[in-house]
């Protein structure tokens, strides 16, 4: 519009349609309104929009309602209390508020572009394997493989069968791009798991744990001396696998990791969880407990824990890699803080605080095409006002600081 204005004959505002003469009379601060209520289809709708424009266009070191300060909604709070926290989501509100309230609150979520799918995306590929191992160690167990009939089970010739039929489930429902990366892809996939799975048998076998559930769901409450508004609430969770032996419990969660090296939150799971970041093992760990409990099996306490299985190729020390959180990650000074963290979480989703965050993460973010993080104004007040600070100290947190 820009150009337009200084070439013949766009030049003359006589020759420009209503909408190209409202763009030219607001870049020269005039107010087309006039214009628009005469010829658009929606003037209700410019109107709203110039009023949010000079609402979010204020110079000012305080959070705004159009900044994410929506305010307490008992509806909301119920349903997300009630259904029980989920670890997941409290680490996308502790990695961006306004992130956790696009895709939980509102319940947005990118549209697929059928054109551009070339086949499984990083996300899609660790779906595959976990279907593939959740399938593979079913059949071990309905085989009796860990109960003293491992030689009548053909480790190979499962594996085998079970990635087939995963693979046949996924190209009846996704598109699979070009038939030579696919056929690359599943034989890289099947690979990857046969070295897991020698090593993670390997494990088992000296470790005298087996497995004894698959994809398990646990809800329970947390204690009544957790800080509000913890006390008493539901949690919930979907553990991928439970081992037993006869003096404890372990939760598995496997991660797919396709980076050269592990993130720095995948290195120290007590400091992740401490900022947030990882919540899932402290939630697993109560949840083994809870299991335990409907199971009656009873453990010493210090002989449950959760453990990240880390599934990376691409690191040294990989493809196979544990990573534990027991009991010393809840208790002491450690367990205080990290309890304040989840309450300071969930207190925010309560009060209705779900303004930007700003992080490296903001390049992968779903939400980012409605996020205002290159608006000035609105980074400002993010960035500058006291509410926002105890978020950002979350990134700051460490047990050797308490």
């Amino acid at each position: 519009m820009t150009e337009k204005a200084a070439t013949p004959p766009f030049d003359r505002q006589d020759l420009l349609l209503p909408a190209e003469l409202a763009i030219r009379l607001t870049l020269q601060a005039q107010d087309p309104t006039a214009l628009i209520e005469a010829s658009a289809p929606l003037p209700a709708l410019y109107k709203q929009g110039r009023r949010v424009v000079a609402e979010i266009d204020q110079s000012s070191d305080r959070l705004l309602a159009y900044d994410g300060m929506v305010g307490k909604s008992d509806s909301y709070w119920k349903h997300f209390s009630e259904r029980g926290l989920s670890p997941t989501a409290l680490e996308t509100y502790a990695r961006c508020p306004f992130q956790f309230f696009a895709r939980h609150v509102l319940g947005l979520e990118p549209l697929d572009r059928p054109e551009e799918i070339l086949g499984p995306s990083p996300a899609e590929f660790g779906e595959l394997g976990h279907k593939v191992l959740n399938t593979f160690y079913r059949a071990l167990i309905d085989g009796g493989y860990f109960v003293g009939k491992a030689a009548t089970v053909d480790v190979e010739t499962t594996l085998q069968a079970v990635a087939a039929r995963a693979f046949a489930d996924y190209e009846e429902n996704n598109p699979v791009g070009y038939p030579l990366a696919w056929e690359s892809l599943k034989d890289g996939l099947i690979e990857l798991l046969h070295r897991v799975i020698a090593q993670d048998l390997a494990e088992l076998a000296n470790s005298g744990f087996a497995p004894v559930s698959l994809e398990t769901g646990v809800t329970g409450r947390l204690p009544a001396d957790w800080p509000a508004p913890l006390n008493g609430l539901a949690i919930r969770g979907r553990m991928d696998r439970i081992d037993r032996k006869d003096t404890g419990l372990r939760v598995i969660d496997y991660k797919f990791k396709f980076g050269a090296n592990p993130a720095t939150q995948d290195k120290n799971l007590i400091r992740a969880a401490l900022r947030g970041e990882r919540l899932q093992p402290p939630f697993y760990y109560m949840l083994a407990q809870r299991w335990a409990e409907e199971q009656l099996f009873k453990p010493s306490r210090p002989a449950i824990e959760a453990d990240f299985y880390y599934i990376a190729p691409r690191w040294t020390e990989g493809p196979l890699l544990s990573a534990p959180y027991g009991s010393e990650g809840l208790i002491d000074k450690i367990g205080a803080a990290t309890k304040q963290t989840i309450a300071y979480l969930a207190d925010g989703v309560r009060q209705g605080r779900f303004f930007l965050n700003r992080g490296e993460y903001c390049g992968r973010c779903d939400a980012a095409p409605i996020c205002r993080k290159n608006h000035p104004p609105s980074l400002w007040r993010a960035d500058n006002d006291p509410l926002t600070e105890p978020h950002r100290a979350l990134r700051l947190k460490h047990p050797n600081k308490l």
